[in-house]
C-alpha cells in the first residue's frame, strides 16, 4: 500500500470519482462517500471496475429491466455470514443523462455482536452531526452491502468482500499519517499560513511513504 497521488481541496471540494482518470481493466476499491450514480458511471465510462460500499440513499437499485428492488425486504432473509449477489441495475437518471448500469450487489449479514456496535456507532455519528436516523438507515447497518460492476464469472462474493476489506488498509495510512504528523493539526487560521503548513506535512507524508517503501 502506497500513496500514489495527493489533491489539496477547498472545504466544499468533497470525495467523488471526477477527480481521478481511469484505464480500462483498472478495480477501483472505495467507501460509500464515493457511491452516487455519476460518479460510479464515470468510472464505468472509462472502462474500469468498482467495488464500492452502498449508499442506498444515492445510488438506488432496481431489477433488471426496471423492476421493483425491495432492498431491505432482500437482505432481511439472508443467513449469517453467508455473503449472496444479486444482479440489479442501478436505476437512471434521465436528468443528468445517465442510462441504468449494470451491477451486483454483494450482500451479508453481521453477527448479532457486530450488527449491535455498528447501529451504536451509526447512532453516535449521527448525534455528532444533529442527525435522526431513519429505522430502516439503522436496520441496514446491520448488513455489509458492497456494490460492484465486476461480472460474477471474474469474482465470487466472497472474493469481493475479501477485495474490499483490503481497502482498511488506506485508513491505516491516514491514521498512521495523524500519529506520526499530526496531519490533522493545522496551528493557524489564516488560509495561506494553513496552506503552506498543510502542504509541508503532506511533503513529510510523501518523503516518509518513499523511505518505508524502500526498505519493504
Amino acid at each position: 500500500m502506497a500513496i500514489s497521488e495527493i489533491q489539496l481541496t477547498q472545504a466544499e471540494g468533497g470525495e467523488t470519482f471526477f477527480r481521478f482518470e481511469f484505464d480500462p481493466g483498472e478495480l477501483v476499491v472505495a467507501d460509500r462517500g464515493y457511491a452516487n450514480r455519476p460518479g460510479l458511471a464515470h468510472v464505468m465510462a472509462a472502462g474500469a471496475e468498482f467495488i464500492v460500499r452502498l449508499n442506498s440513499s444515492a445510488v438506488p437499485l432496481q431489477q433488471p429491466g426496471g423492476g421493483e428492488f425491495r432492498l431491505l425486504e432482500t437482505v432481511r432473509t439472508l443467513p449469517e455470514a453467508q455473503a449472496q449477489a444479486f444482479d440489479l441495475e442501478i436505476q437512471p437518471d434521465p436528468r443528468k443523462g445517465l442510462a441504468a448500469l449494470p451491477v451486483r450487489l454483494v450482500a451479508v449479514r453481521k453477527s448479532e455482536e457486530a450488527a449491535e456496535e455498528a447501529r451504536k456507532k451509526a447512532l453516535r455519528e449521527a448525534a455528532h452531526k444533529g442527525h435522526k436516523l431513519k429505522p430502516e438507515t439503522l436496520e441496514l447497518a446491520g448488513y455489509v452491502l458492497v456494490l460492484t460492476s465486476t461480472a460474477a464469472a471474474d469474482f465470487s462474493p466472497e472474493e469481493i468482500l475479501e477485495i474490499y476489506r483490503f481497502r482498511w488498509q488506506i485508513e491505516i495510512v491516514f491514521k498512521r499519517l495523524k500519529s506520526l504528523l499530526q496531519l490533522d493539526e493545522i496551528p493557524a487560521k489564516e488560509p495561506e499560513l494553513a496552506q503552506t503548513i498543510l502542504f509541508s506535512k503532506l511533503l513529510a507524508a510523501l518523503l516518509l511513504e518513499e523511505l518505508t517503501q524502500s526498505y519493504l
